[in-house]
């Protein structure tokens, strides 16, 4: 972490009449700390849009940490700006520079010298130097010459309708939330197919990995396994409240799921719609009459507005998730008396029971099921270590079906003990005893 071991991300921003400020955050999950510097290019617009940014960054790590997580800046609150923080005395520290243009100049230079310093640095380190160029969808034509400059190699990112959206796509390199989204659409085909079916392909335009049983459920499956599978495999359900939703008992089944595997959650509410009773009010979004057009599908407004609460909640739900569960294996270690350990830049739990001096146990905890991706980056931060060997724990690691068998092979092939995420108190046990 930077600064004595509390803060753990530091968002640089501007402030009108006060040049760039500092906001910090303790408590976030991330393997690393990180330094992410929102700074507008061009003119009064560019600023607007980098405010709305920094707002929408800020809320999710507020969201996700509480007020205890909002730190004090060592520094004070003014900034020297980006390229004169602290946070580079930092070794493993990520370092994402955004810029937030209106297409009034190029992105050629900024009065902070950011661009230069993190041009010169990517050079260098691409796995700690990140540049992120933002443009609203409509100047996409003309990225090319906005981006002619140091920046003509860098992919920039386009929001459709509101900056907010550029939340979403800085907080996966900080090591904050994922860097793919994923979404289950749980509705009742009788009178929600229109809507999910738009949902459906709205959502996947804009890179969601989105899963509808009519399109994903092929011939000579067993439905509810696969359902259960899917249901294990995404990071957020969304329930189309509409007027017969409550008697599909499939959805029910769907909604418990997501509600005891601590899924995002979010239902959303057409006119006339009925309530499902296990979603509590804060997890509904309520479309007004007159967002639906004569084809039961939402306006082009609505649907934008529903995509981006989609976002914010699923976001918010992989930070909340991965929390909890570091937080669950420490708590579990402590209670088995497994007092030596911490959290290492890698992002593994070091774990040192009494019982077993030497190594520590190296536990990755994944907030999703696990993947090919978990184990090759388990493989290549600790190795085939064959005394102890690296532990990975993941939700839905039991769940019968096809993909989980395969994680399972993949932990026996790249000697990693695998384990679900309700085997938690057992594993920490283990640990303890240092029978893993």
């Amino acid at each position: 972490m930077l600064f004595n071991n509390t803060i753990q991300v530091v968002l640089q921003r501007p402030r009108s009449g006060q040049g760039m400020i500092c906001e910090c955050f303790g408590r976030v999950p991330s393997p690393w700390p990180s330094l992410i510097a929102v700074i507008p290019i061009g003119g009064s617009q560019a600023e607007v849009d980098a405010d709305r940014a920094a707002t929408a960054i800020a809320r999710i790590l507020r969201s996700a940490t509480g007020s205890s997580g909002v730190m004090s800046a060592p520094c004070g609150s003014r900034s020297n700006g980006p390229v004169e923080c602290m946070a580079h005395r930092e070794a493993d520290c990520r370092r994402l520079l955004v810029l937030i243009g209106d297409g009034s100049r190029p992105f050629d230079n900024d009065s902070h010298g950011a661009i230069s310093h993190w041009t010169s640095q990517l050079a260098q380190d691409r796995t700690r130097f990140f540049v992120i160029p933002c443009l609203p969808e409509r100047l996409r034509q003309q990225a090319s010459t906005l981006l002619s400059g140091p920046l003509a190699a860098v992919n920039a990112h386009f929001w459709v309708s509101d900056a907010a959206d550029i939340a979403s796509v800085v907080l996966p390199p900080a090591g904050i939330t994922v860097d793919d989204y994923r979404v289950f659409v749980s509705y009742r085909r009788e009178d929600g197919q229109d809507l999910a079916d738009q949902l459906f392909d709205e959502l996947n335009r804009r890179n969601f990995d989105v899963f509808l049983d009519q399109y994903r459920i092929g011939a000579g499956v067993i439905f509810q396994e696969r359902l259960m599978e899917e249901l294990a495999h995404k990071s957020m359900v969304v329930v189309l409240e509409t007027p017969k939703i409550t008697v599909s008992k499939w959805v029910e089944q769907e909604v418990v799921f997501a509600v005891v595997n601590r899924l995002g959650l979010l239902a959303v509410q057409v006119p006339n719609g009925a309530t499902m009773p296990m979603i509590i009010s804060h997890s509904r979004m309520t479309v007004p009459p007159g967002s639906l057009g004569g084809n039961g599908k939402l306006k082009p407004a609505w649907l934008d507005k529903v995509c981006r609460r989609i976002n914010f909640v699923h976001s918010l739900a992989m930070l909340r998730r991965r929390h909890q569960m570091r937080q669950a294996m420490r708590y579990a270690l402590l209670r088995e008396g497994v007092v030596q350990q911490r959290m290492v830049s890698t992002g593994f739990l070091e774990a040192y029971p009494a019982s077993r001096p030497g190594n520590p146990y190296n536990v990755w905890l994944t907030p999703r099921p696990a993947e090919l991706a978990d184990f090759h980056y388990i493989d290549l931060e600790v190795g085939r270590v064959q005394n102890p060997r690296p532990v990975l724990i993941a939700p839905g690691a039991s769940i019968i079906g096809r993909r989980s068998a395969s994680m399972r092979w993949l932990g026996k092939t790249s000697n990693t003990h695998f384990f679900d995420e309700a085997d938690l108190a057992q594993v920490a046990r283990d640990i303890a005893r240092g029978l893993l």
